[in-house]
């Protein structure tokens, strides 16, 4: 590698290390724009936990919200209602 890239990659992990100390900070002291971002951050979680009810595997949960299919919620609903349809 030539001397003359090394300027370049040393600002990039500057700026690198700059974004992640901001993070950290931003979550740990509650500065901003961490309220802006708790709304967001809290939808992946429980993304990622999901309903205890819905039976579908992580992948399959993303599969259906990033594909439109029409019959996602007929053949997985994704909780137990009670809609006094199947009385």
């Amino acid at each position: 590698m030539k001397k003359k890239y090394l300027p370049i990659l040393g600002i990039i992990w500057l700026t690198a290390l700059a974004s992640f100390i901001w993070g950290a900070s931003m979550v740990y002291y509650d500065i901003f724009p961490a309220q802006f971002l708790k709304p967001s951050s809290n939808r992946i979680i429980g993304f990622w936990r999901g309903h205890p009810a819905d039976k579908r595997s992580r992948v399959q949960r993303l599969w259906d919200e990033l594909v439109f299919n029409l019959f996602t919620f007929a053949v997985y609903p994704p909780f137990p209602c009670n809609s006094g349809l199947n009385r």
